[in-house]
């Protein structure tokens, strides 16, 4: 059995730290729309940096959670759930149906005209802040999404092993398309997080 406790020390005062689920998927999605570097790059083949196209990115089947380009300009698809019965079954075909659509329906162009509207007049700052660049490469982007060379990570609140079992298998019996799971909880304590 794996126990695990949290605490805070400031000066000589410890104070114990407890889990909170997110209620809904918007503050997670809010949290990591604000911080992609929550995404622990270091454990992502490539060490990849994270630059957010947009936020509920849409293609024909729904809304992506997050559309994010990494320095290589490969998409990654960030889906949100919380810990509920959906993230068993519907999340994985959801993920898949989102990267059929990304493959099938949309561009290097499409994607950079997206992340000049969300970023207005911050668009080129915040390339050369996230990615070190000066811009996005259309013609890679289009290369990575017809290859294909796509990213889709799972942020959630709980893996379950169901998930865990599902992106294992991916990962060995799929070219080109890496998935991942990332389980981010959060520990508040007074007005801090």
């Amino acid at each position: 059995i794996i126990m695990r406790k949290l605490f805070l020390q400031i000066n000589s005062s410890i104070s114990s730290l407890k889990e909170e689920g997110f209620n809904d998927e918007l503050p997670l999605q809010v949290l990591l729309e604000k911080y992609p570097e929550l995404i622990p790059s270091e454990e992502i083949i490539g060490n990849p940096s994270f630059f957010l196209i947009q936020r509920e990115f849409p293609v024909s089947v729904g809304y992506l959670d997050h559309l994010f380009i990494d320095q290589m300009m490969v998409p990654t698809i960030v889906e949100t759930k919380v810990n509920n019965s959906e993230i068993r079954e519907k999340i994985i075909g959801q993920g898949y149906k989102y990267l059929t659509s990304l493959f099938f329906e949309i561009t290097g162009k499409q994607i950079i005209e997206s992340a000049k509207r969300y970023w207005k007049e911050k668009y080129g700052s915040e390339i050369s802040k996230r990615l070190d660049l000066k811009e996005l490469n259309e013609k890679e982007i289009d290369k990575n999404l017809k290859k294909p060379r796509l990213r889709l990570i799972f942020a959630a609140d709980f893996i379950p092993r169901e998930l865990r079992k599902f992106v294992e298998f991916i990962n060995v019996a799929s070219r080109g398309i890496d998935v991942y799971a990332v389980q981010v909880e959060q520990f508040p304590l007074d007005d801090k997080k």
